[in-house]
C-alpha cells in the first residue's frame, strides 16, 4: 500500500520530497485522510443532525476528521447524589424533598450511609463522542438539516 500511496503523491510532489510527506502522513491520527488532503480528494462527510444513541435524542455537534468522530450533544434531567442512613425508604425521596434525607458523609462511616440519586426538572447539557459509523452519514446535505 505504501508504494500505491507514494506514486500517487509523486503525481503531485517532487521525488525527494516524498519520504518526508509519508512521514508525516504517518504521523497523523488518520494517514487515509492525510493522504486524501495532498491529493486533493478528501471529502468530508455530511450528517444527519440528529441521531438515537442509548434511547436518547442526540444533536449533531461536530466531526472530527483526524479521529473520525462525531461530537454531540443532549438535554437531560439534572441528577445530584445524595447520601441517606440505609434502612431509609427510598420511594418517599423526591425531587421536592430529598434535601430532608440527605445526611453527610462522613469518611469510615459509609457502612451506616447509602448513595441515592434523585432526578430534578431542571435540565443540562452533556456532551459525548462517537465513532463516525455509529452515527450514520448522509450523502444528500438538505437530508442531513431535517
Amino acid at each position: 500500500m505504501e508504494k500505491l500511496i507514494k506514486c500517487a503523491l509523486g503525481t503531485k510532489f517532487k521525488t525527494e520530497q516524498l519520504n518526508d510527506i509519508m512521514e508525516v502522513i504517518s504521523a497523523t491520527l488518520n494517514p487515509t485522510v492525510a493522504t486524501e488532503i495532498l491529493l486533493g480528494l478528501y471529502e468530508e462527510p455530511t450528517f444527519n443532525y440528529n441521531h438515537m444513541i442509548n434511547n436518547r435524542e442526540c444533536k449533531f455537534e461536530g466531526f472530527d476528521k483526524w479521529a473520525n468522530q462525531v461530537s454531540y450533544s443532549y438535554l437531560r434531567n439534572k441528577q445530584v447524589r445524595i447520601y441517606i442512613n440505609k434502612g431509609t425508604d427510598q420511594s418517599l425521596i423526591n425531587k421536592d424533598n430529598y434535601k430532608e434525607f440527605a445526611v453527610p458523609y462522613k469518611a469510615g462511616v459509609d457502612e451506616c450511609l447509602f448513595s441515592h440519586w434523585v432526578t430534578l426538572d431542571e435540565f443540562e447539557t452533556i456532551t459525548g463522542r462517537c465513532d463516525a459509523s455509529e452515527w450514520g452519514s448522509w450523502s444528500n446535505i438538505e437530508e442531513c438539516i431535517g
